[in-house]
């Protein structure tokens, strides 16, 4: 499974990529390109940044759906002590804390990145994102999604 997210995570070089992609210069800690996991697909091949056509069936990009695959990434370093795999988590948590932070004084995470970004925020990919931070040791997205969560109850 992970390796079936490695390649829809990080596009070979020179792939049409349809929706958002984060680069080396973006400051992403693989210095690789990346572009995070839309929600559905089908069960026949698709190429890593398409968020369109037949073999995409919800091109959203989820936050939680995300925050899951890091943590599965996560384990999965800390269990066969590969450092490679907790680069990909590291990834996926640097592009959900700087692509859908929000400011106010609820902070917290949209639940929905771009190319179809929902207005809202859900206690649940928050409480994901939360769990991806922890074990992470981001402090900062950690209280943020923190302080989403506590102001929901």
């Amino acid at each position: 499974i992970l390796q079936a997210f490695l390649h829809l995570l990080y596009p070979e070089a020179g792939a049409n990529i349809s929706g958002p992609a984060f680069v080396a210069s973006d400051g992403l800690p693989s210095g690789r390109t990346f572009t995070p996991l839309a929600a559905s697909y089908t069960k026949d091949q698709v190429e890593a940044g398409h968020y369109i056509g037949e073999n995409v069936l919800d091109g959203g990009i989820d936050a939680g759906n995300n925050a899951w695959a890091g943590l599965a990434f996560a384990h999965f370093a800390a269990t066969a002590r590969d450092a490679c795999f907790a680069t990909v988590a590291r990834d996926i948590l640097w592009v959900l804390a700087r692509g859908i932070k929000c400011e106010d004084e609820l902070q917290g995470f949209m639940a929905r990145l771009k190319p179809y970004p929902g207005k809202y925020r859900s206690t649940e990919h928050n409480t994901d994102i939360f769990a991806l931070a922890r074990i992470l040791k981001d402090d900062d997205t950690q209280a943020r999604a923190a302080t989403f969560v506590q102001k929901m109850h």
